[in-house]
């Protein structure tokens, strides 16, 4: 497997398991926060070479948050980067914080997968954001999927928000037993290292990402959100592959320059198994957004061979 510092944009690298091993049939999903959905001002150029790169990476499955301004123009944008990929979409996830311009959205790879009506918001009017719940089919093997982007304004609203992700850690009603969730945590994961001084971080930005307590001491990245998820069941994908990613913020802007992960994804399910995860890297893709994307692959295990002996009559 490469450097993945050395990942630059273009197709995204095949993947493979730890053994060196092509996955048939795996799932490529993406998470990517375009920044301003690829807007600046009038300009668009953002935008534009974020569609070329996405269809050359070819994702079975894309959540994208930060889709700022796409309902305009009748959603000529939204359709856009179908026509550049091939890809279906689900009905935009309005933020229901703000003046109604903040989206995020599911696409998927048509041919591969099929979307269940029972595909829809989880909790509608919790969530800051807003988070897909999807019941999916992927070459046959059904799933469950969310996309969420997680509430900026501290611990203890995104604590609220995956109380109700985290009941899906294990087989929860007639959902699909093999899940995935991915999306903009806002929040450091347990690879990020605390800096040499919390000075890096602003001061106005100190409650988004940590603890502190009644007389203002920082006790460190606060991860309450993450830890609930783990203990519910959910797996961190960083557990199971052998290369740390690279971190996906922390270069666009001169007062937040300190390197974290906050786009995330995690699996859950035994019948699920990662096959990579990395963060896509590169010269250009700094200059295209906020974030850098996350790159997840998993292979749908079918269900286990029946072992039973039948008795002779």
């Amino acid at each position: 497997m490469s450097d993945l510092n050395s990942v630059t944009p273009g197709p995204a690298p095949e993947p493979g398991n730890q053994d060196g091993d092509t996955s048939p049939n795996p799932v490529k999903i993406i998470t990517w926060n375009l920044l301003t959905g690829g807007i600046t001002g009038a300009d668009e150029s953002r935008r534009l070479r974020q569609i070329e790169l996405l269809a050359q990476w070819a994702p079975t499955l894309l959540w994208i948050t930060e889709a700022t301004g796409w309902h305009r123009g009748a959603g000529r944008r939204f359709a856009e980067l179908s026509g550049a990929t091939g890809m279906g979409h689900l009905e935009p996830v309005t933020s229901r914080v703000g003046d109604g311009v903040n989206h995020s959205v599911l696409y998927y790879d048509t041919t591969r997968v099929q979307v269940d009506d029972r595909s829809g918001l989880l909790a509608d009017g919790v969530f800051h954001h807003g988070c897909q719940r999807a019941w999916l089919t992927i070459d046959g093997v059904p799933l469950t999927f969310f996309g969420t982007h997680l509430s900026y304004a501290g611990g203890e609203a995104r604590l609220a928000e995956t109380r109700h992700l985290a009941d899906y850690g294990a087989d929860f009603g007639d959902w699909p037993t093999r899940r995935v969730l991915v999306g903009d945590m806002n929040s450091a994961d347990h690879s990020d290292k605390e800096p040499p001084s919390w000075d890096a971080i602003p001061a106005n930005l100190i409650h988004r990402y940590c603890k502190v307590d009644e007389d203002g001491n920082i006790l460190g990245y606060d991860r309450d959100a993450r830890d609930l998820l783990l203990r519910a069941g959910w797996r961190d994908p960083q557990a199971e592959v052998a290369e740390l990613r690279a971190p996906t913020t922390g270069y666009w802007y001169e007062n937040e320059n300190v390197p974290m992960r906050i786009d995330q994804g995690f699996v859950a399910g035994d019948r699920i198994k990662v096959v990579d995860y990395r963060t896509l890297t590169g010269v250009e893709l700094d200059t295209l957004a906020d974030h850098r994307p996350t790159l997840l692959t998993v292979q749908l295990l079918p269900p286990p061979a029946d072992t039973t002996v039948a008795l002779a009559a």
